[in-house]
């Protein structure tokens, strides 16, 4: 599943804002051990349509009529976080101008990737206060008449491409992760807290991307540039 769409050249017709989009919240009958553990599933909460060269006729017309716009689920202390947003309370939603907005993918790698449960993950933002709580994906395996209760650890979180975020595991992170920006323009640092010492590599598409050079002044790696491209690092112990 990615929720993240692009619809290009899309015509609407007669559409009006009752009928746009409405974004399910994820039902509390979710919450149990064959389906997602300790709180639903949050794939829906951070559901993101990025819509390109719309055209609309008919009437009535909807009240956005930009050609590129953004329709993002609504999320307390995250879609309201985000700039030239609106809430609509028919659609369970926002609507958005603003091209920045997509979402943030993470999955475990390790051979207990559906074993090892390390949800909730928090990301956060500390200078937009955003803060998303997210949950593993659904366990859609099934053993004869009884559910597998493995539970994909992938995330997935809307938030806007740019500035810092922190992402911080319940339980001891996975040695191998894979994170994917899904965005049509932006820059982030994102921030993982390990509770072990160890040695870490970053690759950006196969590749294997030195840490930043070391900073006498500072005693440390020298702080991400934003100018290296993707899989810019560095290992800062606390």
């Amino acid at each position: 599943m990615q929720p993240t769409q692009n619809f290009e050249y899309t015509t609407f017709n007669n559409v009006h804002q009752d009928s746009m989009a409405y974004i399910m919240d994820p039902p509390e009958s979710w919450n149990n051990v064959d389906d997602c553990i300790g709180f639903p599933c949050t794939a829906p909460s951070n559901a993101v349509f990025s819509f390109k060269q719309s055209k609309f006729s008919g009437i009535p017309q909807p009240f956005i009529r930009d050609r590129s716009f953004q329709i993002v689920a609504d999320l307390a202390g995250v879609s309201d976080t985000f700039e030239d947003c609106e809430y609509v309370d028919s659609w369970n939603a926002w609507g958005c101008t603003n091209p920045y907005l997509g979402q943030l993918v993470f999955i475990g790698d390790d051979s207990d990737w559906e074993d090892r449960n390390v949800a909730p993950v928090w990301l956060t933002n500390e200078e937009t206060g955003y803060s998303n709580k997210l949950n593993h994906q659904m366990d859609h395996v099934w053993d004869g008449f009884y559910t597998g209760q493995l539970h994909k650890q992938q995330y997935t979180a809307q938030l806007e491409a740019r500035g810092n975020y922190t992402v911080e595991y319940t339980s001891t992170p996975f040695k191998l992760m894979r994170y994917e920006l899904r965005a049509d323009t932006g820059i982030i640092k994102v921030k993982v807290h390990y509770w072990n010492a160890g040695s870490y590599e970053v690759y950006a598409n196969g590749r294997l991307v030195d840490p930043t050079a070391w900073d006498k002044k500072a005693g440390n790696q020298a702080e991400l540039s934003g100018y290296r491209g993707c899989g810019e690092n560095r290992y800062v112990g606390v």
